[in-house]
């Protein structure tokens, strides 16, 4: 009994010996199975997405492939801040008491727009105003301005002098035409050739009293007004926009158009408030006719030159061309049709395309921008342009939310004078 139950443990060891040794070679296998699948799949891919040594040959050397997760460990934000590349934008919620609104265009809007199309002239007899006509460098005035003058001398806002000729003056009509050869293929001011009505709203400019850049607002009181005095006045505008002397041959402007209607031309002495403007509809075929067939030698010394003074680079005048330039930005922030800026942008430049993008990239839909608050930081003068570092506070309402932003920019700017002596903004970087 005893040997068959020894017999027994022993055949059961055996079995189990056996159904082990059986099981650890089963695991052997699909162990080795399985880590020649993954040899094998790693193998496949390596085949598949590394790059063949024939490719790595055309990859430029200056070409940097960077761990993308490494840069977004590197990209820190702050709450309000928007980080793009090298430039920071902040924009931060106003509490307001009253939504703002658009602005509208107004008599410093125009000025901004239309200064450097509006100039000073001298002679050896007296001082007046002018507008330039047309891109041949004409510049219309009025002929008591330059009548028997020895020579005349024409100063833009900036300061920039240029010896005028004198190719048309007429001895019945009060008008005159004054070209400066370095002003040729400037564009002028728009003209309105067709009659204006009585209670249009008017803008004068031009250098009263020798003051530069100056304006008066009013409205068209009166149309058809003649008068006969050393001059014959026919189909004037009346005005209640002071003009003063020195006004005499400076563009009387429609506020809503922005386009040239008449040129100022008479005080009355015994009520200075109402001046008297001569229309461009009446005045504009003479002056055609001048352009093209030019006079010579009208009450002119031959070949008599004032000594002139060139255009500078000033800290004062720079500051007042950035926040100038940044009135007429927010119009077109509001609508990108509307491109009065681009009389500050020298044509072709890295700044036409800079100042299209930072616009393009700030109009949003339902967003209504009300100020545009400046901070000129800096103004470093070289020898021929000058950087100014500019910090612009971009004031909008989101009309979705109701809400109230600011949005600060750090911007720098290259200005320099061009070949018209006008300030010019070269190029735009964000800081």
């Amino acid at each position: 009994m005893d040997k068959r139950s020894n017999r027994h443990q022993k055949e059961n060891k055996s079995k189990k010996s056996f159904f082990v040794l059986a099981a650890s070679i089963v695991l052997l296998f699909v162990v080795c199975l399985g880590t020649y699948a993954l040899l094998k799949e790693s193998n496949r891919s390596e085949k598949e997405y590394t790059i063949p040594a024939s490719f790595e040959k055309k990859i430029p050397e200056s070409m940097e492939i960077t761990n993308i997760d490494e840069k977004l460990e590197n990209w820190e934000t702050e709450p309000g801040t928007v980080t793009y590349e090298d430039t920071t934008e902040t924009v931060e919620k106003v509490e307001v008491v009253e939504m703002p609104v658009a602005p509208e265009r107004d008599m410093a809007t125009i000025i901004a727009n239309a200064q450097s199309h509006v100039y000073t002239l001298y002679t050896d007899l007296q001082q007046g105003s002018g507008f330039l006509f047309n891109t041949k460098g004409d510049i219309v005035t009025n002929a008591h301005v330059v009548k028997d003058a020895s020579y005349v001398t024409v100063k833009n806002n900036l300061g920039q002098e240029f010896n005028g000729q004198v190719i048309g003056i007429s001895e019945e009509v009060d008008i005159a035409l004054v070209r400066v050869e370095e002003l040729v293929d400037k564009k002028p001011l728009q003209m309105e050739m067709s009659e204006m009505a009585s209670g249009t709203d008017v803008i004068a400019l031009g250098s009263p009293e020798n003051i530069s850049n100056s304006s008066s607002e009013g409205k068209i009181t009166a149309t058809g007004v003649d008068f006969y005095e050393d001059y014959t006045y026919l189909d004037l505008y009346e005005m209640n926009a002071t003009i003063k002397p020195g006004s005499s041959g400076g563009p009387l402007v429609d506020k809503n158009t922005e386009r040239v209607i008449g040129v100022n031309s008479i005080i009355l002495t015994d009520n200075p408030k109402i001046g008297y403007a001569i229309p461009m509809y009446t005045i504009v075929d003479q002056l055609y006719d001048w352009a093209a067939n030019p006079l010579k030698g009208v009450n002119w010394e031959e070949n008599f030159e004032n000594q002139v003074e060139d255009a500078r680079l000033d800290d004062e005048m720079i500051r007042n061309f950035i926040e100038s330039y940044y009135e007429l930005v927010v119009f077109s922030l509001n609508d990108k049709a509307v491109d009065y800026y681009t009389s500050y942008i020298l044509p072709d430049s890295q700044a036409a395309t800079e100042a299209k993008k930072l616009i393009d990239d700030n109009v949003v839909e339902n967003r209504v921008y009300s100020t545009i608050e400046t901070t000129v930081n800096n103004v470093e003068i070289g020898n021929t342009e000058a950087v100014v570092d500019v910090t612009a506070y971009l004031t909008y309402h989101d009309e979705d939310s109701e809400e109230v932003f600011k949005l600060t920019q750090e911007v720098q700017y290259t200005v320099l004078i061009d070949e018209f002596g006008d300030y010019q903004i070269k190029e735009i970087s964000k800081k």
